[in-house]
């Protein structure tokens, strides 16, 4: 299944006419890159990401538009589904790790936890509410997830000061009550957080 969502981006006419110098799909067991002419047009690339969302195992698609992994500051167009549980986590590091989200469709909303795994806060960005807001910076070190009652598409700025991306160190630490994304903990304690969230 996953050759063949690959092979069908590539060869979607809109993926030849505006893809990014790297495009990765995060695919289960998958690190698909690829090269081609800079990006022109960034309506239809959010378009093509949210569906490929739409089809991809962990619910979640990606758009590079960093020229490598080991560039300082990335940035990704992220497509991510409302099925999609991303493990409370948070980057430590010495060095500058903030992420800083802008929502360009849907709505989501960033939770950060305190360390016994109680929400802290959460933000709500929506793109299409004129007075909602629109952007948030993570702060390095803090506990944080996204959450989300339907599907939406982020832009977002990470820092990487170190060398650049490491899938290996990316989420430097997963809290013990953090259950993993392949967990069997994950569906029930993603729904019950949801609905924290909405409640909160």
């Amino acid at each position: 299944m996953e050759n063949t969502i690959i092979q069908n981006i590539k060869n979607d006419d809109r993926y030849k006419k505006f893809s990014s110098v790297f495009i990765a799909s995060h695919l289960e067991n998958v690190d698909a890159e690829y090269r081609g002419p800079a990006i022109k047009t960034f309506a239809p690339l959010i378009d093509l990401a949210a569906e490929m969302a739409q089809i991809s195992p962990r619910h979640r698609f990606n758009f590079m538009l960093h020229k490598n992994l080991s560039e300082d500051l990335q940035c990704l167009v992220n497509a991510v589904n409302e099925n999609s549980y991303v493990p409370p986590h948070r980057h430590i590091s010495a060095e500058d790790r903030r992420e800083t989200f802008t929502i360009e469709r849907g709505h989501l909303w960033i939770v950060i936890f305190e360390e016994n795994g109680k929400i802290k806060e959460k933000i709500k960005l929506d793109a299409k509410d004129p007075n909602a807001q629109k952007t948030f910076v993570i702060e390095t070190g803090a506990i944080h997830t996204v959450v989300s009652d339907g599907p939406f598409v982020v832009l977002e700025l990470k820092q990487h000061p170190e060398g650049g991306y490491d899938k290996n160190t990316d989420k430097e630490m997963f809290p013990k009550w953090s259950p993993p994304e392949k967990s069997p903990r994950a569906k029930k304690y993603y729904r019950n957080l949801l609905q924290e969230v909405l409640c909160f």
